[in-house]
């Protein structure tokens, strides 16, 4: 396929598809079968990991998750002793998630596993198309995130 002639929702599909590709070959057990995951508490502890303690709402935006969802994602976490919730002592109707030390071993390995796994996925790729890689995904991360919201 001539790539010049190639429409942008072609290539917006192409993305779609590799991105889709990604999530599904990513490993989810990066804690080393030590504690059962769901995606969405592996993805909520990573979004606590570096900012130990998050409000409800903004933790909901981090991860995309509804307030609603997060709830029950964040209640089966503290089962499991990765994280304690408690309210603002100014604002009680805040609600504040904090990781436990656990919690915060457990989000260290993940994101360490997380960052190996994709040092060998881009190994095999020449370090000038690396570098352009990474620029274009972060291009594309700052367009998705500052307002250039896709219309449905």
């Amino acid at each position: 396929m001539n790539m010049k002639s190639e429409s942008l929702r072609s290539q917006a599909a192409r993305v779609f598809v590799a991105v889709e590709t990604i999530d599904r070959l990513f490993p989810r057990d990066l804690s080393g079968n030590r504690i059962d995951l769901t995606l969405p508490q592996l993805r909520t502890l990573m979004a606590m990991s570096g900012n130990n303690h998050r409000f409800m709402g903004d933790l909901a935006r981090s991860t995309g998750y509804a307030t609603s969802a997060l709830t029950g994602i964040v209640d089966r976490m503290i089962k499991k002793g990765l994280v304690v919730r408690s309210r603002d002592l100014e604002d009680r109707r805040m609600v504040r998630v904090q990781l436990t030390k656990s919690g915060s071993r457990i989000a260290d390995e993940c994101k360490l596993q997380a960052l190996k796994c994709i040092s060998t996925a881009l190994k095999e790729i020449d370090d000038s198309e690396r570098r352009k890689m990474v620029y274009l995904v972060e291009k594309v991360a700052y367009n998705l995130s500052s307002g250039s919201k896709a219309k449905v």
